[in-house]
């Protein structure tokens, strides 16, 4: 995706990520780097980045994330024609040093054709195999800027997990379900 904008914040590291940041910043015009004098979390670092931020969507990057080429490009294309959505996600493919797989949401756990009732009940109800459906991964996915403004918004002062973003994401509108897989996530360091 050619018009992507990287934005780092380093929450006062006290190793060499702000000199290694800095470099990729001074040598790519699409990096930004910025560093907190003092550490603030991740939940404050994350609302002070989306308060910075001039873009229609936001994309949360973990160490433990690989995407295939196509993964923004694709992503973004589902939410430019859909304004109902609030988030686009993909398949995910689990990689770990056991065994790796891929998390496909099919038939009746299709993200895209559940209604928001449906979707929250697929995130904090156990399925009929006494299993959450792995929902919250989707947090890895494109969502629109905005509405991660709110959402954190809302939770300032909340400890946060990755279930409550999914859920509100839900509530702020559908979700784009694209049956590809473009994301991939590295169990052993997550």
């Amino acid at each position: 995706y050619k018009n992507i904008k990287i934005f780092i914040r380093d929450d006062a590291s006290d190793d060499d990520t702000p000199n290694i940041c800095k470099k990729y910043s001074e040598k790519y015009e699409n990096i930004f780097f910025d560093q907190n004098d003092v550490n603030l979390g991740g939940q404050d670092n994350l609302l002070k980045i989306l308060n910075d931020i001039d873009s229609d969507y936001f994309l949360w990057a973990s160490q433990d994330d690989f995407w295939e080429s196509k993964f923004i490009s694709s992503l973004v294309k589902i939410l430019d024609d859909n304004p109902q959505h609030s988030l686009a996600f993909c398949q995910t493919r689990m990689i770990s040093k056991e065994k790796n797989y891929i998390i496909k949401l099919t038939g009746r756990n299709l993200l895209n054709k559940l209604s928001s009732y449906k979707l929250v009940t697929a995130l904090l109800l156990p399925t009929r195999h006494l299993r959450y459906l792995k929902t919250n991964l989707v947090i890895h996915g494109l969502v629109r800027t905005q509405v991660m403004r709110d959402i954190f918004l809302n939770l300032i002062g909340v400890a946060n997990h990755d279930r409550i973003i999914v859920l509100f994401t839900i509530l702020n509108g559908t979700w784009g379900y694209l049956d590809q897989t473009l994301y991939n996530r590295n169990k052993d360091t997550g």
